[in-house]
Parts: structure tokens; C-alpha cells; sequence
């Protein structure tokens, strides 16, 4: 014990050697990209970029380079030249990205950390040996290859190619590796499609969406906390059903023929061909030449957290009615207000200016006429209360700015409107309220460039499922309708009287 409490002796080192990161690559291919760019026309669409070798100081490869082509995309060109270029694409809300397919960089050897972080749309990095932890770490876009140099182990773990955590944060883009990754694969994975032949421990942990299958080996908690996406398990010992994350997610066979399944299957092939045609994968063109047979030794991997939030079995259980109310109530009041404002904004009529048919009668048109009047009534009678003067303006006013007071007032309104729905028919409407959230949200998103096909076969099944189930129930518009026709009738008679 007092030799291993005895002072150390101190070691003085004359001449440190450092290992410093290096980011020459990156300043390389940003360089040789803008040489080659303007040269590109509509029968050369593509950039290729020999990268050489890679060693452990080169960090965060392409990561540096993909920041450098949004700047250059969307805050260095003039309008003339981004509409004029083949190779760039316009996205939804007005960002600037390349083509897919547009920029190819080679490399080879050993990459050092997060090589392919934040990788870009329309960016391919193909690498050719080893690569350290983080791989496509936070990339929103583009693919990231990485192909076994050969040699190896021949044993089912010996032909790690990539290291921990890859897809860290990912929100789109695919990642193809033909070898084995270490723990935490698609770790926070919020978009990415993956395939890859062999993973640790932690497999899909706290991922929120995009897709993962994986070929080969897997350690424990699989799934753990998983809130979205979907994993493809290749296993035929059917040992992952009790291997994975049992709070976290489901198992499901992947050989019956109902429509989810099937719309699972054909993403699941999707991802293989691409995977098989990416690299050439000996394990991929087996499963693919033997589709039928291989197809029952796959398990799809689902959180049931989805089937928690946006099923209507699951939702009455785990939701009190008085949560079914308040979340549904919340909900019309503030997307009815919405639509209104959004309509006074744009000076464009509401419903596309569709009017009622002479003699038309109960149909969904009428019932929506009827609630947004009634939005408008209850705005005036606010807006009277505050001020005789400027009546009109100042309900305008209020219903612009969202006011809290008359979101209030609409909250309550569609309680009482809904108070007669039983705790089925909420849970139904609530099912389909959150599964239209999600794909809106979705959409929001400023990355075009995700393929999570599963997600996709998800949101069009309970979809179709929510659609069933609500057209054996009135409709909601109908119930707000029948609820506010009561309180215009009201107030058409008492001014009635007064006049």
C-alpha cells in the first residue's frame, strides 16, 4: 500500500509530439467543387473528386466541406446564377441544395472521427477502409458509403469498418456499410436511412424516425427508448423478439399479408437493393436472390410509442377523457382561428370561395360556413365589449393576433360541442388529429432529403385506418355546426325582437 501511495516521479517530455486535427481535405474538395461547378451543364450533371487517404487526424471529413457548399449555395450566388445552374434545386421554404447525385468525393484508408458529419444534400462520400466513431453524425442529406478494404476476420463480429454512435442526430440522407459498427448505431437518428451488416449494443437508441437494417450481429437494448422510425432485423434464430428493448418496442413478422406488413416489406426491399447496388454487398445479393425464402428470417422492429400515440386502442387506455377533451378542444380552437387569420392575411376567401349550392343542405361545406361564422360572432360580441367604435377592425384585430381571451372562449366552445361524443369516438378523433400533426410536422421539416420509407407505410396505414373508423361517426365538422347553429339562432332572434 505505500508504494502505491508514493509520489510519482515526474516525467518531462523535451519534445511533444501532437496529434492535430487537420481539415486539409475539406479546403481541397471545396476547392476542386467550385473549379468543376461552373462547368456543369444539363449533359454533365456530376462532380467527382478523388479525396486520397484518409488517417486518424483527418476529423469530421466532408463535414467542413458540406458547410462550405450551403454558404457558398445559398449566400454567395446572385438569383440569375441559381436559376440559370442545372445542379441546384430550390427546396420548399426557399433554401438552396445541389441535385442528388451531384458531388461524388472518393477516399481510402482510415478516417478519423465523424467522417461524413453533417453531410449535405446531394453530396456522395464513398470511402474504402476503416472509419472512426461518429459517421454521418448529424448529416441532413446526401449518402455516405463505406466498403470493407478486404481482409479481416471471417468470423461473424471480425469486419468492424465504422466505430460508435454513427448517425448521431441524423436528419436525413443514407448511410450504406458493408461491415460492422460499434455500440449506439443511429443513435438519436431523426431522419436517416441505414443499412449496414452488423451492429453493438444499443442499436436505434432514442432514435425518432428514418429507417435501419441491419444484416448482421446485434448486441443488447435494441430499440432502447425509440419514440420513431423503423429497424429491419435480419435474424433467423428469431432471438431479437426477446433481445430487444422490451419496454420500447414491438417485434412483428414480416410474413403475413396485411397492408402494413406488406408496404413494410416493399420498403424493406427498397433499402436492400439500393444497398446491394451501392456496394455490391456479397450478403445483400444472397437475401435478394433468395427474396421469398430470406423475407421470414427479417423482424420489423416498431416503438410503440407510435402505436401509444397515434392508435386509437392505445390512446383510450392510456388517456383519460377529460386529456381527450382538453387536447382536442385546444386543437379546433386554435387551427379554426388560424384559417381565419391566415384568410384576412392573404385576402383570399375562405375554402378556395366555394360557395353552397341554391337548396344545398347539410353537407360538410354548409356545416364549415356555419362554425366560421360563428368564430366571427364570437369575435364581434368580444370586440363589443371592449370598444363602440371600429367594431369590425377590432374583431379583425383579435382574430389576427390570436387573441388569448377568444381562443379561451373557442376552447370552450368545442368541449361543449364534443361533450357527447363517447370516449370511443374521442379517441378515434383524436387518433387522426395526431397522425395529421405528425405528417405535418413532417413537412415542416427544411430537409428534403429522407427516404424513411417505414415512416411513410406508418402515416398512409393509420390513415386509412383513422379514415374507417371516423366514417362510422358523425363528423366533427358537423358536431361543432349542430353546437354553434343554437347560439346564431339565439342571436338572430334576440336582435330580432330589439328591432
Amino acid at each position: 500500500m505505500t508504494q502505491m501511495l508514493r509520489r510519482a516521479d515526474e516525467v518531462r517530455i523535451k519534445k511533444t509530439v501532437y496529434l492535430e486535427a487537420n481539415f486539409d481535405a475539406d479546403d481541397y474538395y471545396i476547392k476542386e467543387f467550385k473549379k468543376q461547378f461552373w462547368k456543369l451543364d444539363k449533359r454533365n450533371r456530376h462532380i467527382a473528386i478523388n479525396g486520397g487517404e484518409l488517417g486518424n487526424r483527418n476529423k469530421t471529413t466532408g463535414g467542413q466541406f458540406s458547410v462550405d457548399v450551403e454558404r457558398f449555395l445559398n449566400y454567395e450566388l446572385s438569383e440569375k446564377q441559381i436559376q440559370k445552374h442545372p445542379a441546384i434545386m430550390i427546396l420548399n421554404k426557399g433554401r438552396k441544395a445541389l441535385v442528388k447525385g451531384t458531388v461524388t468525393v472518393t477516399t481510402t484508408h482510415a478516417a478519423g472521427q465523424s467522417f461524413g458529419a453533417f453531410n449535405n444534400t446531394g453530396i456522395t462520400l464513398v470511402h474504402t477502409g476503416t472509419c472512426n466513431d461518429g459517421v454521418g453524425k448529424a448529416m441532413s442529406g446526401g449518402v455516405i458509403v463505406v466498403c470493407s478494404p478486404g481482409g479481416g476476420c471471417p468470423s461473424e463480429r471480425g469486419n468492424s469498418l465504422i466505430g460508435n454512435f454513427a448517425l448521431f442526430g441524423a436528419a436525413g440522407g443514407k448511410l450504406y456499410v458493408v461491415g460492422q459498427a460499434g455500440d449506439r448505431f443511429g443513435v438519436r437518428n431523426s431522419g436517416a436511412v441505414a443499412v449496414v451488416e452488423g451492429v453493438g449494443d444499443f442499436c436505434a437508441e432514442y432514435m425518432t424516425n428514418g429507417s435501419i437494417v441491419n444484416l448482421g450481429a446485434y448486441g443488447k437494448g435494441f430499440g432502447n427508448g425509440m419514440s420513431g422510425g423503423t429497424a429491419y432485423q435480419y435474424d433467423p434464430t428469431g432471438k431479437i423478439t426477446n433481445n430487444c428493448s422490451q419496454d420500447s418496442v414491438k417485434v412483428m413478422s414480416l410474413t403475413s399479408d396485411d397492408e402494413f406488413i406488406a408496404g413494410q416489406k416493399q420498403a424493406l426491399l427498397v433499402h436492400l437493393e439500393e444497398h446491394f447496388v451501392r456496394t455490391g454487398s456479397v450478403k445483400a445479393a444472397k437475401i435478394l436472390a433468395n427474396w421469398q425464402d430470406e423475407i421470414k428470417n427479417f423482424h420489423l422492429i416498431m416503438p410503440k410509442a407510435l402505436y401509444n400515440f397515434h392508435s386509437a386502442e392505445e390512446i383510450i387506455v392510456r388517456c383519460s377523457r377529460k386529456q381527450m377533451l382538453e387536447e382536442l378542444s385546444v386543437f379546433i380552437a386554435e387551427t379554426s382561428l388560424k384559417k381565419l387569420k391566415q384568410a384576412y392575411e392573404s385576402k383570399q376567401p375562405l375554402f378556395d370561395g366555394q360557395l353552397p349550392s341554391y337548396g344545398e343542405r347539410d353537407t360538410e361545406l354548409i356545416f364549415a360556413y356555419i362554425h366560421n361564422t360563428a368564430i366571427l360572432h364570437k369575435a364581434m360580441v368580444q370586440a363589443t365589449k371592449n370598444t363602440n367604435l371600429q367594431v369590425n377592425s377590432y374583431a379583425k384585430n383579435l382574430i389576427i393576433t390570436l387573441d388569448r381571451k377568444l381562443v379561451e372562449q373557442l376552447i370552450k366552445d368545442a368541449k361543449e360541442a364534443l361533450k357527447e361524443c363517447s370516449d370511443e369516438e374521442l379517441s378515434i378523433l383524436l387518433a387522426d388529429k395526431r397522425v395529421t400533426d405528425y405528417k405535418r410536422s413532417l413537412y415542416l421539416r427544411e430537409v428534403s432529403d429522407t427516404q424513411a420509407l417505414g415512416t411513410t407505410v406508418w402515416i398512409i396505414s393509420r390513415s386509412r385506418i383513422n379514415s374507417k373508423a371516423l366514417a362510422g361517426q358523425e363528423t366533427l365538422t358537423k358536431r361543432l355546426a349542430r353546437y354553434y347553429i343554437n347560439i346564431l339562432n339565439e342571436f338572430i332572434a334576440k336582435n330580432a325582437k330589439k328591432g
